[in-house]
C-alpha cells in the first residue's frame, strides 16, 4: 500500500497529544489486535494501522482510489490520530486529517488539498472479527467490513514450524525459510556454475507429527537461469510447476531437502547459517535504578531555544501558552554506583546494564526491552544525564509554560512549502498570523520559540518532510 509521507508527518502530533494508557489483560480483544494492513471486501480501500512510540497512540490511514480517464486515478486519503478505549475495547479518534490527489498508473502521487479537523470517528471490530470503520462525517466507510490483507505478518507472531525458519547452507546450495501467518515460504537456490543453476519455490504446512514442513501445492516450481559470460545477458526458464518436497531434521539439528519430482536434494545436508533472531530477555541479578523526578521550573524559562506544542487558541493578550518538549535528554539519574548486571529504568524502558566504561562519557549497551537503541550517559557538573540514541527525532514533554512576547517579536512561517516561508515583526503581526494560521495547532516536531530575558523573542515553524 502506498504511503502518503506528508499525511504522516502531519498526524505525528497525534501522538504527542495521547498520554500513555494500559491495555487490560486477559480480554478477548487488544490493541495489538487492530495493527497491519487491511482490505475491504471488493479490494478498493486499504488501511494501515500502526503504533508509534509516543505514549499507546496510533494512526490509522485509509486510501480510497478512484480511476478515471487515460489510467489516472484520484483518491482520497483519511489519517486518523486514535487511543485504544480498554472498557470499549475499540480505537477513539482525537483528530483527523485528509487528503485528495491524483496518480497515474506509473507514476507517485501528487497530494491536493489537506484539512484538519477533529472527527467523532471509531474503530472497532465486528462478530465474524473484521475491522468496522465508523465516521459519523463520512459516508465512505457506509457498508464496508475490512480483513487483514493476505499474506500479512503479525510481527510478534511465531508459528509451530518457527524452529526451521532461517537460511541453510551445503556447498554450492543454499535453502531460505520464511513463515508467514498462513504458511512457511521455502526457496532453494542451487548453482551448477559461475554461469547457470536453479531455484526451487514451495510454499509449505508444518506437519506436527512428523516435525517437518511439507510443500502445499500452491506454488511449487522450478526455474533454471544462465548467465552470459561476460555477464551482461541473463536469462531464465519456468521448469516445471508441479513440484513436491518435504523438508525435516535429521537427528544432528541439519535440513533434509526430499525433493518428490526430481529427488534433487539426495545426499546433501543443510546447516543453520542464520536463523530469524529470537531474543532472550536479559535476566537482571543486581539492582535497579529508577530515575528521579526532574525539578523543572516553567515560571520563567531560562534564554535558549526550545521546542514547543500550542494551539491558535492559546495565543491570548500577547501571551503564549505553550507545551514545552525536550529534545533528546529523557530522564536524570544517579547511575554513580550503577555496576554490569544492574537495571536501569529511563523513560519507562529498563535497560540491563551489560558493559560500563567510567570515561568523560560512558556508553551503556543492551536492554531488557529497548528495541536496539543505546543509551548515552554523560556527566554535566556531576549531574548525570541519560540520552538515548537512535535515527529520529524524539521529543519528550516536560511541562507547560505561559510566555509574553517580547515587544520586538518575530513569527517565521515556513509552514507552506509552495511559497516562500513570511516573516511577521511585532506582538499584533505575529498575534494575527497565528491566530489566522490555516492550522489549527503548532508541532514541535516543527516548531521552536527562543526565549530571551523571559520573553518570546522568535517564533519559527518549518515544514516537516
Amino acid at each position: 500500500m502506498r504511503k502518503t509521507r506528508i499525511i504522516l508527518a502531519i498526524m505525528v502530533i497525534a501522538l504527542l497529544l495521547v498520554s500513555g494508557t494500559a491495555m487490560a489483560e486477559e480480554t478477548k480483544v487488544t490493541a495489538h489486535d487492530y495493527l497491519g494492513e487491511w482490505v475491504d471486501q471488493d479490494g478498493t480501500t486499504n488501511i494501515d494501522v500502526e503504533a508509534r512510540e509516543e505514549g499507546d497512540g496510533y494512526i490509522f490511514n485509509i486510501q480510497m482510489d478512484e480511476q478515471g480517464e487515460d489510467d489516472v486515478f484520484t483518491y482520497v486519503v483519511w489519517a486518523y490520530g486514535c487511543v485504544y478505549d480498554e472498557e470499549t475495547r475499540t480505537m477513539k479518534s482525537i483528530s483527523r486529517v485528509t487528503g485528495t490527489g491524483d496518480y497515474e498508473s506509473d507514476g507517485e502521487e501528487e497530494i491536493g488539498d489537506i484539512d484538519l479537523e477533529y472527527a467523532d470517528a471509531e474503530f472497532s471490530f465486528d462478530e465474524a472479527g473484521k475491522l468496522i470503520w465508523s465516521d459519523a462525517n463520512e459516508t465512505a466507510d457506509d457498508g464496508l467490513a475490512f480483513e487483514h490483507t493476505i499474506g500479512w505478518m503479525d510481527p510478534d507472531y511465531v508459528g509451530p514450524g518457527h524452529h526451521f525458519v532461517g537460511e541453510w547452507n551445503d556447498e554450492r546450495v543454499s535453502i531460505y525459510i520464511q513463515e508467514t501467518m498462513q504458511n512457511y515460504e521455502v526457496t532453494v537456490v542451487g548453482s551448477g556454475s559461475a554461469f547457470d543453476g536453479a531455484f526451487w519455490t514451495y510454499t509449505c504446512d508444518y506437519d506436527a507429527e512428523t516435525d517437518s514442513l511439507v510443500s502445499n501445492g500452491e506454488v511449487a516450481e522450478m526455474i533454471s537461469y544462465t548467465y552470459s559470460e561476460d555477464g551482461e545477458n541473463y536469462s531464465e526458464e519456468l521448469v516445471y510447476t508441479d513440484g513436491e518436497a518435504v523438508f525435516s531434521l535429521n537427528e544432528d539439528g541439519k535440513l533434509i531437502w526430499d525433493d518428490k519430482k526430481e529427488n534433487a536434494g539426495e545426499g546433501r545436508l543443510f546447516e543453520l547459517a542464520s536463523a530469524e533472531a529470537v531474543e532472550e530477555e536479559p535476566q537482571v541479578t543486581g539492582k535497579i535504578v529508577e530515575p528521579m523526578v526532574p525539578e523543572y521550573d516553567f515560571a520563567a524559562l531560562a534564554d535558549g531555544v526550545y521546542p514547543v506544542y500550542f494551539e491558535a487558541a492559546d495565543l491570548t493578550d500577547g501571551a503564549l501558552s505553550l507545551t514545552v518538549y525536550s529534545e533528546d535528554v529523557f530522564d536524570i539519574v544517579d547511575i554513580s554506583t550503577l555496576e554490569a548486571g544492574d537495571a536501569l529504568v529511563v523513560n519507562g524502558i529498563p535497560f540491563a546494564i551489560e558493559t560500563l566504561e567510567r570515561d568523560d562519557d560512558i556508553l551503556i549497551n543492551g536492554g531488557l526491552d529497548n528495541d536496539g537503541l543505546t543509551l548515552r550517559a554523560f556527566d554535566e557538573d556531576n549531574c548525570w544525564k541519560i540520552a538515548l540514541e537512535d535515527d529520529y527525532s524524539t521529543y519528550t514533554e516536560r511541562g507547560d509554560a505561559t510566555v509574553s512576547l517580547a515587544d520586538g517579536v518575530t513569527f517565521t512561517d515556513g509552514w507552506n512549502i509552495e511559497k516562500e516561508p513570511e516573516t511577521f515583526t511585532g506582538v499584533e503581526a505575529v498575534a494575527g498570523a497565528i491566530t489566522g494560521t490555516d492550522m489549527d495547532y503548532f508541532s514541535p516536531l516543527n516548531t521552536t520559540v527562543r526565549v530571551e530575558g523571559g520573553e518570546i523573542v522568535e517564533i519559527v515553524r518549518a515544514y516537516m518532510p
